[in-house]
């Protein structure tokens, strides 16, 4: 009888062991918890309201830089249709320049930079105007066409 009532002592020792080992382990965890709600004092946030902060900061920006980037693509469609529209014109001006129609047909190259550039017409006009021969007295021709005469 001594040897079953000082073993259901044991085990009742055993429990109430495991139940304190259990009551502190929830008190550390409870501790824990509450350290991380409550700050430490009236100047610092507490650690649940800083990463509260960040992850709204994060949102926050995540959300910004997609309607930025939703609103610059909308644009950069607007304004690349506008510079089509505008090359077009651009181009039909330019073919009624038979030297500039030819050149945009012979040269592809050119047709795509004009397409995407239609400011550059006037610059491929000018490249493409034939130039006159610069007559000075230095190559021994002047501009009447006689020759020149020095003196000594």
């Amino acid at each position: 009888m001594n040897i079953l009532l000082g073993g259901l002592l044991l085990i009742n020792a055993a429990i109430l062991v495991l139940l304190l080992l259990f009551a502190l382990r929830f008190r550390a965890i409870y501790q824990q918890i509450t350290d991380f709600i409550t700050s430490t004092d009236a100047q610092t946030p507490s650690k649940l309201a800083v990463v509260v902060s960040t992850a709204a900061d994060m949102i926050a920006r995540s959300l910004v830089a997609l309607l930025k980037t939703t609103f610059m693509g909308t644009k950069s469609a607007m304004v690349r249709g506008e510079n089509a529209i505008d090359a077009d014109f651009l181009e039909a001006k330019a073919l009624d320049n038979p030297l500039l129609s030819i050149a945009m047909n012979a040269i592809p190259g050119l047709r795509r930079t004009l397409r995407r550039n239609p400011a550059l017409i006037d610059l491929a006009l000018s490249k493409l105007q034939p130039k006159a021969p610069v007559t000075t007295p230095e190559n021994g021709h002047n501009p009447e066409g006689n020759q020149v005469k020095f003196n000594l």
